[in-house]
């Protein structure tokens, strides 16, 4: 965040911002949505797989549930790395024209992914994604610290999320229907060319400072020598891996189940058609845009890091044995049991408040970023191991269409890893993790 001169990645560079007030605060919410617009498509073509991995086995000729999740993961290769750069960057050269580019960036992926046979076109296209979809959460952030009041980190980071998820649940439902009637091809081009217009619309209207006339940057002199130095600070301090290993599993099911094989989970477990099973799995989502806020305003409202994380792992560890140990067969109680997975993983944002407090002021902004560079590694991690014990638990059986035929039994065993992994949070939490909340007393 921005306090007495210090950007989001927390290098000295520049007075406060005057005040914003009157049709500049009207102003600053049309820039911060519009900023958070584009972290709703990104997390949109994130997550998109999710309803189309038979049609994917079958387009690139990947007959295994870890030849899927390679070519997805391709995404997670540019994302994860750039989480190290990116607040650096938008420091550098300014939101407007970094979110405009890596807006550019979603949609050449988008439509290059949807109108190619090649599965090597097809990875380079999701890297494209991944690249420009680095930037949004930051992005958004970095915006808000410009044109929003600097307080109530926590409730900021859970809202911006809880916008993403919105975007990405209402996203998946209207993309399944899409897909039924254009085919997973036509529906992924269709969103491509929706960025497109996107674009010009984030050039016109995002500024880097709050002065609609202004065409000045807020630079830095900060370089990339600086950045490097600052990352080996970060990672010479435990608490900040343990922080960011602690989000990472807290968010781990979400990445396993909700972006990737939870559609396929509650088919086959449940026997429930491909529509109603995604439905039921963007209830995660929900779960997470209401809960993100709400998390945050009790974390800062009791001055705690440390117990909402607590609890909200072992809350969610429960839900999760729940869900994948008993004999359910109600509609409603399953995704009840999604929904309420999805509030209490929300307290992952937490995370974020967390590392800018436990961190000097002037790599505050670098630690957010490396904290959601460890939690996005873990839960790229485990979403190839869930696929290679999906492959692992596989009996051999073939569907008529020439795609694998995964037992219920094969996704129950391999989703056994979501509440062993909240537990490892929860402890994590509770035995090794400083309380950095109380430090909102002494400002």
């Amino acid at each position: 965040m921005e306090k007495g001169g210090v950007t989001l990645s927390g290098h000295s560079s520049y007075t406060p911002q005057p005040t914003v007030s009157g049709i500049w605060s009207v102003l600053a919410w049309v820039i911060c949505l519009l900023a958070a617009l584009f972290y709703c498509y990104e997390y949109l073509l994130r997550i998109s797989p999710n309803v189309m991995v038979p049609e994917l086995m079958k387009a690139f000729n990947v007959p295994t549930a870890d030849g899927v999740a390679a070519l997805v993961g391709y995404y997670y290769y540019a994302y994860t790395p750039m989480q190290i750069p990116v607040g650096l960057l938008l420091d550098k050269y300014g939101p407007r024209r970094i979110l405009t580019l890596a807006t550019l960036c979603c949609a050449i992926g988008a439509v290059f992914f949807a109108t190619t046979s090649s599965y090597a076109v097809a990875a380079i296209a999701r890297f494209f994604i991944g690249f420009g979809s680095a930037f949004a959460f930051v992005g958004v952030l970095k915006v808000a610290t410009i044109w929003l009041p600097p307080n109530r980190f926590a409730f900021i980071s859970g809202f911006t999320t809880a916008l993403g998820m919105l975007g990405g649940m209402f996203g998946n439902w209207s993309m399944n229907k899409m897909v039924a009637t254009m085919g997973w091809d036509g529906t992924l081009s269709y969103f491509g060319w929706f960025g497109f217009v996107v674009v010009p619309i984030m050039w016109l209207l995002i500024r880097d400072v709050p002065n609609f006339k202004s065409k000045s940057i807020q630079r830095v002199e900060t370089t990339f020598k600086q950045l490097g130095t600052d990352f080996i600070t970060l990672c010479k301090n435990p608490q900040i891996w343990i922080n960011g290993l602690i989000g990472g599993f807290i968010m781990m099911p979400t990445m396993v189940f909700a972006e990737l094989w939870g559609g396929e989970y509650v088919q086959q477990v449940y026997g429930i058609d491909k529509d109603m099973a995604i439905q039921l799995v963007t209830m995660i989502l929900l779960g997470w845009a209401i809960g993100g806020p709400i998390a945050g305003m009790i974390s800062d409202k009791m001055n705690n890091r440390r117990m909402p994380l607590v609890i909200g792992a072992l809350l969610g560890a429960l839900l999760t044995s729940l869900f994948i140990c008993l004999q359910i067969t109600s509609i409603w109680m399953i995704g009840g049991l999604l929904f309420l997975l999805g509030a209490f993983s929300s307290v992952e944002n937490i995370c974020f408040a967390v590392s800018k407090e436990i961190s000097a002021p002037q790599v505050a902004g670098s630690a957010i970023a490396t904290t959601n560079f460890i939690v996005v590694l873990v839960g790229m991690i485990f979403q190839r191991a869930a696929s290679k014990l999906i492959d692992f638990f596989w009996t051999g059986a073939i569907n008529p269409d020439g795609t694998p035929l995964y037992t219920p039994e094969v996704f129950q065993y391999t989703m056994l890893i979501m509440p062993v992994g909240l537990v490892i949070a929860a402890l994590m939490a509770y035995f090794w993790l400083e309380e950095s909340g109380k430090t909102l007393i002494k400002k």
